[in-house]
């Protein structure tokens, strides 16, 4: 009970909380109004990392196209997993840019960057080093503002920086980043995206292993290299036997055969052919 004789129950608290976030919603709008963020608008604009010593996960790296190729953002551009030394002097940064085209309104370029240590100092207890060479593929997405989605990076000669390029599959155009590694592996650093009206779609190449997996009997395993082809939408492997004592001698094929739908790759004929 207060002083002034008023009595407030439990019953009257909720009923007043109710009105209260009824004014609220008059106020504000519908709850489901209310802003949100959208994960999957930035998934799409995340880069892709692959090659040496790279960061599990990277999000969005969006600025002035001029900040890609400029040599002073070089540390920015190595994206190991830490930086516990600084770069030395005497770092030469050869940079390349090109623009590759549009789709959909998009504009792309390839940035590269050659870098020499040959002048800098040997000495890794007190300085940390870049990579040889870095690649990165840029989209526009808005006027003035341009997003890495895709970066390769590894010791000059342990891969190529080849050029990203287009392919038209079926209806769709899809940007294709295909740069091969160094070694007798038959191995590529490659990523693939279709578009929309809202920018760049990562294709999805995790299915390939799963259906692999899958479809592969006990203790057989894919040979060597990826064999994705965007051009046909097709999956073709060779396969070893595990500990047949030759372990170069292929076993069977595994062939695999796609569509792209919806911005996906859909499984229609999935094969695995043992040899006799």
């Amino acid at each position: 009970m207060c002083e002034s004789g008023f009595e407030i129950k439990i019953d009257d608290v909720v009923d007043i909380t109710i009105i209260v976030n009824a004014v609220l919603i008059l106020v504000l709008g519908q709850p489901h109004a209310i802003p949100q963020v959208n994960p999957s608008a930035d998934i799409r604009w995340a880069v892709q990392v692959t090659g040496r010593d790279r960061r599990p996960n990277r999000g969005l790296n969006c600025h002035a196209l001029e900040y890609f190729s400029d040599p002073s953002h070089l540390k920015s551009f190595d994206y190991t997993y830490n930086f516990p030394k600084p770069y030395p002097d005497g770092i030469a940064d050869n940079v390349q840019m090109q623009r590759r085209g549009e789709i959909q309104g998009f504009a792309i370029y390839d940035v590269v960057h050659k870098i020499d240590v040959s002048d800098a100092p040997d000495d890794s207890d007190k300085f940390s080093y870049p990579p040889g060479l870095v690649k990165m593929t840029i989209v526009e997405r808005r006027p003035g503002e341009f997003c890495e989605i895709y970066h390769a990076q590894d010791s000059n000669g342990d891969f190529v920086a080849s050029p990203s390029y287009f392919v038209n599959v079926g209806t769709e155009q899809v940007l294709a980043a295909h740069d091969p590694v160094s070694g007798v592996g038959n191995l590529f650093f490659e990523a693939y995206w279709t578009f929309d009206k809202d920018g760049p779609i990562p294709l999805d190449l995790g299915i390939i292993k799963q259906i692999v997996d899958k479809l592969l009997p006990p203790e057989m395993h894919i040979y060597r290299g990826l064999g994705f082809q965007i051009e046909s939408l097709e999956y073709d492997m060779g396969t070893i036997q595990e500990w047949d004592g030759n372990c170069c001698s292929q076993r069977g094929r595994v062939h695999l055969k796609f569509v792209l739908k919806d911005h996906k790759l859909i499984i229609i004929t999935q094969q695995f052919i043992p040899h006799e």
